[in-house]
């Protein structure tokens, strides 16, 4: 086990190792504050329909997710394995958005997914059973799904393993992993049903939008963090400026793509039209126009090699003055 944890820690960013790390210790701190006082640890780590609408705990939208309540050795294996997909799926969308746009990105899907999440709880118990309003959305679970979910339509015409026992595309992985939990847990778990809709929904609604520019991100890390070298755990801190939006939004790629080329051809032969007349021939030029040099002549610099003429055969001279015969014969 320690020889695939072990690569998978050693590729985790900064943020990511906050998450995994910080996940377990806060849940058995909590466990052993919530001996001495269960409603404390309920107000701020709890989100239910009742902490929400009537106790106005709000920020349990956000930190719910980074506490799981131990009820026995399955909640316990249930946190190994969330674990697990995290460090599966967080680090390369960290290193795709930059470790502080991807903490802003967590908090607002944990926050989305719990808004939906109290909506179902809602009408259950006003419709089945009151005693939904008081079940929790707790954990990772929820964030770890929509990271896997759009992770698998990035690439939805490849197949996954599932468990090693059948070939699943991946467009379709997500539902059977959410229906398989439901089916281990014998009930619908509805904060996996929503994360699995938002996952889903996300390139519809197009919510990367609501994410801030990382030329502000930039500026807030530069304010934050002067020295430039954050980080957790032996993890480094993806900042703004390492990744691949920024350099969009600033003009400033590494790579450039075909219409660069294209634009660099067409202003490279912009400016050398703009550039012709100052550096080269005039526009009234003409070929041999010029007064020129003879050949051999101390001007031109070419000096004239001597050529020995060789006087042609005796008998070809002969021949080629005289007179034909019958001229001959006619004087």
């Amino acid at each position: 086990m320690g020889n695939i944890v072990q690569p998978m820690w050693q590729e985790c960013p900064a943020l990511t190792r906050m998450v995994v790390a910080g996940y377990p210790a806060l849940s058995v701190v909590l466990l052993l504050l919530g001996s001495v006082s269960p409603e404390v640890v309920a107000r701020i780590f709890s989100c239910d329909l009742i902490s929400v609408t009537s106790h106005y705990a709000i920020w349990t939208l956000f930190t719910s997710a980074f506490y799981l309540p131990f009820q026995g050795g399955m909640s316990f294996l249930t946190m190994l394995f969330e674990l697990y997909m995290a460090m599966m799926t967080f680090p390369a969308r960290e290193k795709d958005m930059g470790s502080c746009t991807f903490f802003i990105w967590m908090m607002m899907v944990i926050g989305l997914t719990n808004v939906g999440y109290l909506a179902i709880m809602s009408v259950i118990s006003h419709v089945a059973d009151p005693m939904e309003a008081s079940r929790p959305n707790q954990g990772l679970w929820p964030l770890v799904m929509v990271c896997l979910t759009l992770r698998s339509l990035a690439d939805a015409e490849a197949q996954t393993s599932f468990f090693g026992l059948v070939q699943i595309p991946n467009k379709w992985y997500p539902i059977a992993l959410v229906g398989f939990f439901c089916l281990m847990s014998m009930s619908l778990q509805w904060n996996l049903v929503v994360a699995l809709a938002l996952g889903y929904a996300y390139p519809i609604l197009r919510l990367d939008r609501c994410m801030p520019r990382r030329t502000r991100v930039n500026g807030l890390e530069r304010r934050c963090c002067s020295s430039g070298r954050c980080g957790f755990a032996g993890g480094s801190w993806i900042a703004a400026t390492a990744t691949a939006a920024y350099e969009v939004e600033t003009g400033d790629r590494r790579y450039a793509g075909l219409t660069d080329f294209a634009g660099g051809y067409q202003n490279s032969s912009q400016q050398q039209q703009e550039t012709a007349p100052a550096s080269s021939t005039p526009s009234n030029f003409t070929a041999f126009a010029g007064s020129g040099n003879r050949l051999g002549e101390a001007n031109s610099g070419i000096p004239l090699q001597e050529v020995q003429v060789q006087p042609p055969p005796t008998d070809a001279v002969l021949t080629a003055t005289a007179p034909p015969a019958g001229q001959q014969s006619s004087e």
